[in-house]
Formats: C-alpha cells, structure tokens, sequence
C-alpha cells in the first residue's frame, strides 16, 4: 500500500492542505515549499491568505466562503496573482477543492 503522505510529498505540483476554517497551512509538499519559498517550520503559522496578492484576496475568499456554504460546489479553479514568502509575485493556476476531513492533526 502507497502511504498518501508520501505520494503527495513528491508530486511535481504543488499540494498544499489548509484549514477551511483559521485557512492555516497544515500540510504542503516539497514542491509547494519551493514554489513559495517557506519551509516546513513556516506551516502552521502561515495563512493561505498572506500568499495570495491583496488584489486577489478578496476574491478568492468570498469563493472560499460560497464553497463552504454549498453555492459553489467543492470545487474551483482560476487564475490567481500569488506572493511569495519573500514578497515577490508571480501568476500560477489554483484549483481549490473543499473536502471534509476527521480529525486531520498537524504535519510533522
């Protein structure tokens, strides 16, 4: 059996989990770290909000927010304007799917 963790870790795209509710970073893959120049220690203190550019924020949360209550669907995907840990922006493709977990922890 392939450990879900493991196969996620080493996907050449970027992954990361966060929390709907506080929208922390719980888990990210190695490519997601790189892509947005963090490190593991940044998990759990970092918002997925603070790596997305202001312009886009607003949107992005109000999609977050009729995702949660059912109008969006679970799922949605666009172009967004993110920022890196360091300030830098760059334009990437989001797909954005809502999924109900039990109990999901930290990553260590």
């Amino acid at each position: 059996m392939i450990d879900a963790e493991f196969l996620l870790s080493h996907l050449p795209v970027s992954i990361v989990v966060v929390g709907v509710n506080d929208q922390r970073l719980l888990f990210a893959n190695s490519r997601f770290l790189r892509t947005f120049r963090i490190t593991e220690e940044d998990l759990g203190t970092l918002t997925i909000s603070e790596l997305i550019a202001t312009e886009h924020l607003e949107k992005f949360l109000a999609e977050l927010n009729r995702g949660k209550s059912g109008q969006l669907g679970s799922e949605f995907e666009q172009f967004r304007v993110f920022r890196r840990n360091d300030g830098e922006t760059f334009v990437g493709w989001s797909r954005s799917a809502l999924v109900e977990t039990r109990d999901y922890g930290t990553v260590s």
